[in-house]
């Protein structure tokens, strides 16, 4: 039944309300998805770039400390103001540095020597300590090799280490025998640095240590290391304070900052934001783990709230909107255009229609172009389409093609025969028993006359020829009914085989495939021969 103009009207309307809704939902859900995806992008590259900027600074640092390490091993009477004098001319302030230490190996058996030359020439109250459990300084016990820092340098007035024992730890120790071991310079794991015997604050921080040799030459085996090793050279470094810029750019933005040694659960450093208020973290983004000097850390990021208000946008709020508002506007005029041109419109669907018909029209007789009008297979100017496209595809994926060149035997003498309509009615049987036989995707065709062509698709030659083979034995058994009483026709085919080769194309393949029929025919027809 045919729709009134005014319930068109009204259909056109809810339809274009439907479709803007539809596109206002979508323009939020699209502008939501690509602004998480902006965010997380970010995200990945804030992260990124913090990661290295940690391993640059690390790395700068040893650099800078391997300067002085050189310094230190070729002074032959180092003091504590000539110490100094060297810490000062490398110091940068954006290092984070808390403390540079220089370490001396002592054996137990020199201890009070030691102690005693220190006291007299440096230091009057110098004497080894270590803290006990409860971070309390006491004198540092007996061992059989002491490692002190004798001369200090720190950044903190506060600060001073000197006398302290590293012996007493055996995470500091085994670092130091791994660094002279392998004359290498190590990274301690993240802990509470010590700023002085009474210090409460305990900043957590890291040590690089770099081993001394005689002579400020790394020797090349173990054992003579073992032997020429002077002492150790340590810097000692807040986290915060090293990293304080990157770390405020982040936390300024709501973003945490979580910093673990890899092989140590403790101590962890977590940044803050610079108003903790309503901004605790509550979503991990990512972690990134680096490897610096032999250790790693991981570096987790979390997201606050803060962070997530200041990088929503308004764009996902007024969209929408915009979109509905101009839905009302096209509605307005479309009212107005369809009052004014209702009849216009009749003429216009009428004239679809036509067009729609006179299209399939089209698309019937292009269809019947590419026909054969006899056995409705493809004709030959559509063949010679089909297999230069079936060649480019074999070339390019190295893919099986083989081609069937199919003539009726003696097909002449039953036209002389019988006539050219009992002809016909052979090529139409001889057609939908070719098309029975073959398969969805293989290409058959009418060539002219009594030739067929039948193209086989990522087929080997030998599943062909049994192809073929079944095609001969099939229209061999074949009988067809004329007019003639008693007379059934029987008819035989021959059959030319080629399998399409890397160089070939439609002009070398067809010639090869009728060079095989040719020779399937001298050899007495009813047949297949493969070329």
């Amino acid at each position: 039944m045919k729709l009134s103009h005014r319930t068109q009207y009204i259909i056109l309307n809810l339809v274009v309300t439907g479709f803007f809704t539809f596109l206002a939902v979508f323009a939020h859900i699209l502008i939501s998805n690509k602004q998480a995806f902006e965010v997380e992008r970010q995200l990945k590259t804030l992260l990124d770039d913090f990661a290295l900027t940690t391993l640059e600074k690390v790395q700068d640092s040893t650099e800078k400390l391997r300067s002085i390490s050189t310094i230190v091993a070729l002074s032959n009477e180092l003091n504590y103001a000539k110490f100094e004098n060297y810490i000062q001319q490398y110091y940068d302030d954006s290092q984070g540095l808390r403390i540079i230490e220089w370490q001396p190996i002592i054996s137990g058996a020199d201890r009070e020597t030691f102690e005693s030359n220190v006291r007299d020439n440096s230091f009057p109250n110098f004497y080894l300590w270590e803290p006990d459990q409860n971070g309390v300084p006491i004198p540092a016990k007996k061992r059989e090799v002491h490692v002190p820092v004798l001369y200090m340098v720190s950044t903190k007035t506060t600060t001073n280490t000197t006398g302290l024992d590293l012996a007493w730890s055996d995470e500091r120790i085994g670092s130091k025998w791994r660094a002279r071991d392998q004359g290498k310079s190590q990274l301690s794991r993240l802990f509470n640095i010590i700023l002085a015997q009474d210090a409460k604050a305990a900043p957590i921080g890291y040590a690089i240590t770099l081993p001394v040799f005689n002579g400020g030459i790394v020797p090349s085996d173990s054992e003579s290391r073992q032997r020429q090793i002077k002492g150790f050279l340590a810097g000692v470094y807040s986290l915060e304070d090293s990293l304080r810029q990157e770390l405020y750019k982040l936390t300024s933005l709501g973003l945490h900052i979580k910093i673990t040694d890899v092989d140590s659960a403790e101590p962890v450093f977590v940044s803050s934001t610079v108003s903790e208020s309503n901004n605790t973290p509550n979503l991990v983004f990512d972690k990134k783990t680096i490897s610096i000097l032999g250790r790693q850390w991981q570096i987790t990021m979390s997201i606050t709230e803060n962070y997530v208000n200041q990088v929503r946008s308004i764009n996902w709020l007024f969209t929408p909107y915009f979109l509905l508002i101009f839905c009302l506007l096209l509605l307005f005029l479309i009212r107005k255009l369809y009052k004014n041109n209702q009849e216009l419109t009749e003429v216009k669907t009428n004239l679809q229609q036509t067009l729609l018909e006179v299209k399939k029209s089209e698309q019937h007789f292009a269809e019947l172009s590419r026909h054969d009008a006899l056995t409705c297979l493809l004709n030959r100017r559509t063949f010679y389409e089909k297999i230069e496209d079936e060649l480019s595809r074999s070339h390019r994926y190295q893919e099986d093609l083989c081609l069937l060149m199919v003539d009726i035997d003696d097909f002449k003498k039953i036209n002389d025969t019988y006539g050219h309509p009992v002809g016909d009615i052979v090529l139409t049987k001889l057609a939908d028993t070719f098309r029975e036989l073959s398969r969805e995707n293989d290409i058959l065709c009418r060539i002219g006359g009594e030739e067929f062509a039948l193209l086989l698709i990522n087929t080997s030659e030998q599943d062909s020829i049994i192809i073929a083979e079944r095609l001969c034995d099939a229209v061999a058994k074949t009988t067809i009914q004329i007019d003639i009483p008693n007379q059934p026709l029987n008819l035989t085919i021959s059959i030319g085989l080629t399998l399409c080769q890397q160089e070939d194309n439609i002009t070398s393949i067809m010639s090869r495939a009728d060079k095989a029929l040719y020779k399937a025919k001298n050899k007495g027809k009813n047949q297949v021969h493969v070329l």
